[in-house]
C-alpha cells in the first residue's frame, strides 16, 4: 500500500518497488556487477613492471672543480651523473601454462553463479512481497464484506427498533439484532487494523 491508506497499488507496482528498494537485492546486483568486473580482469594480461635502479659510487661524490677537473674530493651530490649509475628495467609476468584461461574459467564460473544467486534471491523476493500483496487484497475484500454486512445489520436494527416500538417484535428479537450488529462492529474494528497494518 503507498502511504496513504485508501490509495491501493496493484500487484505490478508493489513487484517493482520491491525490486528498487530491497537493499539486499540491491546487493545481489552489485555482486553480479563484481563478478562481471572479475571476467573482465580475467581476460586482461599483466601489464609490465618498470624497475629503476640506481647505484651510487662507494667511494664518495666526485665534485666538478674547474680548476682541476681530476680532483676527488668528498662530497658532491649523488643527483650528478657521474656519482651515479642508473638501471632501468620492464619487466613482465608470463602465466604459466593454463592460468590464464583457468582464471578466465573460475571468473566466468563466478559470474554465472551469480546471476543464478540474483535470479533465486529475486524470485523469492517476488514471492513474498505477491503473498503480502494477497493478503492485503484478501484483508481489503474482507473488510469491504464486513462494512457491508454490517450496513444492512444497522438498517436492520434501526426496523426492530421501529418494530419494538410498535411492539411487533420482543424485546428479546431486538437484543438479538443488537448483539449482531455489535459484533459486526467488532469485526469491523478487527478487520480494519489488520488491514492498516
Amino acid at each position: 500500500l503507498s502511504q496513504e491508506i485508501n490509495k491501493p497499488i496493484t500487484l505490478k507496482e508493489s513487484l517493482e518497488l520491491a525490486r528498487k528498494n530491497n537493499p539486499f537485492y540491491i546487493a545481489e546486483q552489485y555482486n553480479l556487477a563484481i563478478a562481471k568486473g572479475d571476467v573482465t580482469t580475467a581476460k586482461l594480461l599483466p601489464n609490465p613492471i618498470l624497475n629503476n635502479q640506481v647505484i651510487v659510487k662507494q667511494d664518495g661524490f666526485n665534485t666538478f672543480n674547474p680548476i682541476d677537473p681530476f680532483n676527488k674530493n668528498p662530497g658532491g651530490s649523488a643527483w650528478l651523473a657521474r656519482n651515479r649509475q642508473d638501471w632501468l628495467q620492464i619487466t613482465m609476468k608470463i602465466p604459466v601454462a593454463g592460468q590464464r584461461k583457468y582464471s578466465i574459467e573460475l571468473a566466468v564460473k563466478k559470474l554465472q553463479l551469480s546471476q543464478q544467486n540474483l535470479a533465486e534471491f529475486e524470485r523469492n523476493l517476488l514471492y513474498i512481497v505477491a503473498n503480502k500483496w494477497i493478503d492485503v487484497w484478501f484483508t481489503s475484500e474482507k473488510l469491504n464484506i464486513i462494512k457491508r454486512s454490517k450496513q444492512y445489520s444497522d438498517e436492520l436494527l434501526k426496523i426492530n427498533e421501529i418494530r419494538l416500538r410498535n411492539q411487533v417484535i420482543t424485546q428479546a428479537e431486538f437484543l438479538r439484532t443488537q448483539n449482531v450488529v455489535e459484533q459486526y462492529d467488532a469485526n469491523f474494528a478487527l478487520a480494519e487494523q489488520a488491514y492498516k497494518n
